[in-house]
């Protein structure tokens, strides 16, 4: 998979009494073949670079860089214009200009990651591609599980596969609450899963000869079909079933 790069935002830390953070951390997403990613960040596209920092992607694909701001000179909500460049693998990079974005306490109603709302230990950049990569999973097993029943004809496994699809749907609904998800991102998770789920189909199919298990992995397929129309549509990429979970693109 071809590398990329996306900057996904600043949060201001240890903010002081005049909303001055001092502290930064810089997100970038990363996608494909990318071992460390080089960060600056300038106060204009032209200007000096005030910090660099060279990062290595976690499992999910989100390179972090931390920095000291002293003394605090930027207000919350300042914009800030930071550039990425893979400095292992791939050639590929990424500019934007982005507002530093001060979390502020929670108050526990409902919000999203700019408004103080925000209730989770884990910023937007971490929280959001752990909780897709949590939906695109279970529903993956939720699927694999029920295939699986009924190939056997288990009704404990069924209901089983069941339960997990149903708690994967859970896990949208707080994805899509608390995330903006692409277009794109969210149909080609399902896309990723419903290809993986047609290959697990059809063989259990061959190795239990079901008809029942069949007729679903039809079913599977022809879901499949209809969701690469619709990403084509739109234009968007389709991933390929060997792509791996953590370099799916969610947020």
């Amino acid at each position: 998979m071809a590398c990329t790069l996306q900057i996904g935002g600043i949060n201001g830390e240890a903010v002081t009494g005049g909303s001055l953070p001092t502290q930064l951390r810089v997100y970038v997403r990363r996608q494909g073949n990318c071992d460390q990613v080089e960060i600056t960040v300038r106060v204009t596209q032209n200007g000096p670079a005030m910090f660099t920092a060279v990062a290595a992607p976690d499992n999910n694909g989100t390179a972090t860089a931390g920095f000291i701001v002293e003394p605090p000179i930027f207000a919350c909500g300042s914009p800030l214009w930071v550039e990425a460049r893979c400095a292992a693998g791939d050639e590929c990079s990424a500019t934007a200009q982005v507002s530093i974005d001060c979390k502020a306490p929670s108050d526990g109603g409902p919000g999203g990651p700019n408004n103080g709302n925000w209730p989770w230990p884990f910023p937007p950049q971490l929280f959001c591609p752990l909780i897709g990569r949590g939906f695109t999973l279970a529903l993956f097993t939720g699927i694999v599980t029920f295939l699986t029943g009924v190939a056997m004809a288990l009704p404990p496994v069924i209901g089983a596969g069941v339960a997990i699809v149903v708690a994967a749907f859970g896990i949208l609904a707080v994805w899509r609450h608390w995330c903006a998800i692409p277009y794109c991102y969210f149909w080609g998770a399902i896309l990723w899963v419903l290809k993986r789920c047609l290959l697990a189909g059809a063989v259990l199919t061959l190795f239990f000869v079901s008809v029942a298990t069949l007729l679903c992995t039809l079913a599977i397929g022809f879901a499949a079909g209809v969701v690469t129309n619709r990403l084509r549509k739109a234009h968007c990429h389709l991933p390929s079933m060997t792509t791996p979970l953590t370099q799916l693109p969610l947020w």
